[in-house]
């Protein structure tokens, strides 16, 4: 699992990255595929983005591309493990938030951090993020 773009054994992220499915903890709990809502008609990176602390330098997870809200506001996600599960996005935040990005049009999501009480959805995708580069994450 390479993230950030960091596939050159040279860059300096390159070896704090996953490379063997046994450095992921928990593979029944971690996702890898996320159906995501591309509005530009087309997939500019081939993955789904996250604001992850690693990444943003903050102590707070942020979305930043789209997942699907299908099937009833709900996307499927693929786990590390084989398994795969409908999960139903419960903040209106994660839900609109969505429907904005779709009207707005444009190249590029930026990031967004969800209000005080509409974190349940956000904490969710942190949890299950397979990376752990920060220690207590």
């Amino acid at each position: 699992m390479c993230l950030y773009g960091a596939l050159s054994p040279s860059s300096s992220g390159y070896n704090t990255q996953i490379k063997a499915f046994g450095e992921i903890t928990s593979p029944s709990t971690r996702y890898v595929f996320v159906e995501s809502a591309e509005t530009r008609n087309w997939n500019s990176s081939h993955h789904f983005v996250i604001g992850a602390p690693e990444y943003t330098g903050n102590t707070q997870w942020g979305w930043w591309g789209p997942m699907a809200v299908n099937h009833g506001d709900s996307s499927v996600l693929g786990f590390c493990d084989g398994h795969s599960e409908v999960r139903k996005w419960r903040d209106r935040f994660t839900i609109e938030r969505v429907d904005k990005l779709i009207a707005q049009g444009g190249g590029s999501y930026g990031i967004e951090y969800p209000p005080d009480g509409q974190t349940m959805d956000i904490n969710y995708m942190a949890k299950g993020w397979a990376y752990r580069h920060l220690k207590g994450n």
